[in-house]
């Protein structure tokens, strides 16, 4: 009985190491959407479809996140002067724009990716969509006492994966 309990532990042991070896999670394919993999039985054309309305939402999105990076540093030396709250205004009322903008973008996107889906496909879309939630952000509230930063922890980051960037 001592050696099979032994044994067991040994394999546990090499199955975890193993495992951490590979680095964890398998690598995604950097260049092809996420939504790709909560689909079921995307044909090619639909696959080809949903990467064209993924670039053409990153062509609107992609400016308008770096006007909105301006604009909030635009607001955030308006926040350390004595300035008339009407200039403060007009900044926050331009970030608004901005962020309804990259709203309608994702919008249509969506709406977009639907249009070419049946029925199942467009469960497992809607699914995926209102239970995926917000990502890599920390609880409300304050830290605990003496708790670390959280970091991007073991899910989601794979040294052995490739880094991806932006395709222009």
């Amino acid at each position: 009985m001592k050696t099979k309990i032994t044994a067991l532990i040994v394999v546990i042991f090499m199955s975890v190491s193993a495992f951490a070896q590979q680095g964890g999670m398998p690598c995604q394919n950097p260049q092809e959407p996420k939504i790709l993999n909560v689909i079921p039985d995307l044909t090619q054309e639909q696959k080809d479809k949903i990467g064209e309305y993924q670039t053409q939402m990153l062509k609107t999105t992609t400016p308008l996140k770096a006007e909105m990076k301006q604009k909030k540093a635009e607001l955030d030396v308006l926040m350390t002067k004595d300035t008339d709250i009407k200039a403060k205004e007009k900044v926050v009322n331009e970030m608004q724009d901005i962020r309804t903008k990259m709203q309608m973008a994702r919008i249509t996107y969506h709406d977009n990716v639907r249009s070419i889906l049946n029925e199942k496909q467009k469960l497992a879309f809607d699914n995926w969509y209102l239970n995926r939630g917000p990502k890599n952000q920390r609880p409300m509230g304050p830290r605990p006492k003496g708790k670390a930063p959280m970091g991007p922890g073991p899910r989601g980051h794979n040294p052995n994966c490739p880094k991806t960037t932006p395709n222009k």
